[in-house]
């Protein structure tokens, strides 16, 4: 074996198995799913003997593809990105130059993979900017998430906003050529940026890219309310109202969640949804008082791609509860000497009523905001697909919400690797149902998704009545 091979097998091995274990036994699971998928798809094919070399290559590219996606993003980028400080550079001559070799293949062959399901050359670039956007992002550059947003807008808003032949010529060969070559160069100057040289410079760099790190990986969707921020102040203002009810009143029930800190709380989130619907309705009136036909188009054609962006909210609300319970774990032992916890042995029946009474009181109010701004800025056609949409990622993010926080509690890489996974197996049943009925496919992925969410709740609620007291989460992992 090369000395390049061996370097680059090493590398892999820290970064993935040996930083992450479960995560990538959960990948080596979800490799082994997606093979034998397509091994049955193909099998299905000769016994209709229709078989279809071209689809069967496009499959096989794509579930590699979001299988390299996954293994790359929530693995690889940041176990190499610690890996590069200047101790292990001297150790290891050659280490940034692998990583960066390592990093720019890695987005290159995912991108090829797509492009090849895709089966049209013409959406590299886009691809290749969402992916690049992807792993910016999983290294805690935040820039990254305006790359992810551009792709799915590209075409919609030149053809909203253009005359029909510049619309045409920004999406044609030409213009996605050009494109090509400009994100290859981002692709060079961003691995260079990602992975600094040696040096004082380098360790200062280091630094505040761990920082930077740990915050994304508390803070990434839960923002902290206490800063100066117009958003932090008015929901500064909500929590500490109710928190001076909650004392007041001395319940043992609301004290649990108020030991997570205003992080945790319902305010943060209602803040910001308040905020969106705000934009929402400025944009409705603006259209309601303007005859401009492209201003119309545009709103209406960004309407959904701004839509599936707030249904992140939902997607990620219990993230946010995580992300609190990690940082307050203080405050938590804290509350535990004082007669405000109440029964210990209760504690988890009270916690976990908590936890799902604002949680579906927020996917509630969400979904309901949501398709108001879908139906005004939309059109009806809209409402049907918000809804499931809507649906579909509260039941992914009551994966993570009632666990054993005592032990390894909380969202962790195998556990959103398997909330995705049974996700894309709604989606695939919700697609076959709607088929074979001859409807749409959007109600069977509400009627679903609800009723997973209900199995789900019913189970992870015995878990965690029978799991030790949560409060301080992860004692019995770190001890």
């Amino acid at each position: 074996m090369s000395a390049a091979l061996r370097d680059v097998r090493g590398i892999w091995r820290v970064t993935t198995a040996q930083r992450d274990p479960r995560g990538y036994k959960t990948l080596a699971a979800l490799a082994l799913l997606l093979a034998l998928g397509i091994v049955l798809f193909a099998a299905v094919m000769v016994w209709r003997n229709k078989i279809d070399a071209v689809l069967l290559l496009q499959m096989l590219a794509g579930a590699g593809g979001f299988w390299l996606t996954l293994a790359a993003n929530m693995l690889f980028v940041r176990g190499s990105m610690m890996l590069n400080s200047p101790v292990n550079g001297r150790l290891l001559p050659r280490q940034r130059r692998r990583l960066m070799q390592m990093a720019a293949g890695l987005w290159l062959l995912q991108t090829a993979a797509f492009t090849l399901a895709a089966g049209n050359w013409l959406v590299f670039p886009l691809v290749g900017m969402f992916l690049l956007g992807m792993m910016l992002a999983m290294g805690a550059h935040l820039a990254g998430l305006a790359l992810m947003v551009l792709p799915g807008s590209w075409s919609p808003t030149w053809h909203a906003a253009l005359p029909p032949a510049l619309a045409d010529g920004m999406t044609g060969a030409a213009a996605m050529t050009a494109l090509t070559m400009l994100v290859l160069a981002g692709v060079a100057w961003c691995v260079r940026w990602m992975y600094p040289a040696g040096g004082d410079d380098h360790l200062g760099k280091r630094r505040a890219r761990l920082d930077a790190m740990r915050r994304f990986e508390t803070q990434m969707w839960a923002p902290e309310v206490d800063s100066a921020n117009v958003g932090g102040r008015h929901a500064l203002r909500i929590y500490a109202a109710v928190l001076r009810r909650d004392c007041r009143r001395a319940a043992p029930g609301p004290m649990l969640m108020h030991a997570l800190g205003p992080g945790g709380h319902w305010s943060v989130s209602a803040s910001w949804l308040a905020g969106f619907v705000a934009i929402g309705l400025g944009l409705y009136l603006a259209m309601s008082v303007s005859d401009n036909a492209r201003f119309h188009r545009v709103v209406q054609v960004m309407a959904g791609p701004g839509l599936l962006g707030m249904t992140s909210m939902i997607l990620f609300g219990t993230a946010q509860i995580g992300q609190a319970m990690q940082r307050t774990r203080g405050e938590q032992a804290l509350l535990r000497l004082t007669p405000l916890l109440g029964d210990l042995q209760s504690m988890n029946r009270r916690l976990a009523t908590q936890l799902l009474r604002q949680t579906l009181g927020s996917w509630i109010v969400s979904t309901a905001a949501l398709l108001l701004l879908g139906m005004l800025l939309g059109g009806p056609g809209m409402l049907a697909g918000q809804a499931a949409l809507c649906c579909l990622a509260g039941q992914v993010a009551m994966t993570g919400l009632l666990v054993d926080y005592a032990g390894e509690g909380g969202w962790s890489v195998g556990l959103a690797l398997r909330a995705g996974l049974l996700a894309l197996l709604q989606c695939a049943a919700a697609l076959g149902a709607g088929a074979l009925a001859g409807s749409s496919p959007w109600p069977w992925l509400a009627a679903i998704a609800i009723a997973a969410t209900a199995l789900q709740v019913r189970r992870a609620w015995r878990r965690m009545l029978a799991a030790a007291p949560a409060f301080p989460v992860r004692r019995q992992a770190l001890s």
